[in-house]
């Protein structure tokens, strides 16, 4: 300003990948432990970095961000095999996780975007009708995913038919009300039935139909 330095800033560029995981690990560096899976050979040793990862957050009291650690480790262990171990290994902190303020602003992205195609949409739909589609989106776009990730976690074996359905449903309601039946489910069979309902729900059309 006139001529006059008022600040001055010097970055460096890390790369994780080429930072050791004992790095991040130091005391007093918790708030990165989530960034662990992005660190050198995280590839190589997956159980050890996640397992350092969960325990380090939970010891330092930093639950809250784990699923930004979730998320983290998404992003590296691509595999069918890596995910379905990811799924397993986070599933015990499933309840934990969506009361974290990472996972319900997560939440909240997708119920964004759909608020916002909802806007858009509503240029020929009407105002009103377009907001209440945005926020209809939005809640399909995150009940969706829990459903898969929840089946994936309890019933391996039915993740590909939960996946199906998950994305036949137009009623977040109805989607809703489907996981909380697969919560009581004991046996693949019975969530295996309550997955096939929706053949038999009316205001849930094939999207083929």
């Amino acid at each position: 300003m006139d001529g006059d330095i008022i600040h001055i800033f010097y970055y460096e560029n890390i790369f994780l990948w080429e930072v050791p995981p004992e790095r991040l690990q130091q005391k007093g560096l918790e708030g990165l432990l989530p960034l662990l899976p992005l660190t050198q050979g995280a590839m190589e040793a997956r159980d050890t970095i996640v397992n350092d990862m969960i325990e380090g957050l939970r010891a330092a009291g930093k639950e809250d961000i784990l699923a930004l650690g979730y998320a983290f480790a998404g992003r590296v262990y691509t595999t069918e095999a890596d995910r379905k171990w990811l799924k397993r290994r986070f599933a015990m902190f499933e309840d934990f996780l969506e009361e974290s303020w990472s996972y319900q602003e997560m939440v909240q992205k997708g119920v964004d975007k759909g608020f916002e195609l909802g806007k858009k949409q509503g240029i020929e739909l009407g105002e009103k009708q377009g907001i209440e589609l945005g926020k209809k989106q939005g809640a399909l776009d995150a009940l969706r995913p829990t459903l898969v990730r929840f089946v994936e976690a309890r019933f391996p074996e039915l993740t590909a038919l939960a996946q199906q359905q998950g994305e036949r449903f137009t009623v977040p309601e109805l989607l809703s009300d489907v996981i909380d039946k697969l919560l009581k489910a004991q046996t693949a069979e019975q969530a295996r039935q309550i997955l096939m309902q929706l053949d038999q729900v009316p205001d849930t059309p094939h999207p083929d139909a």
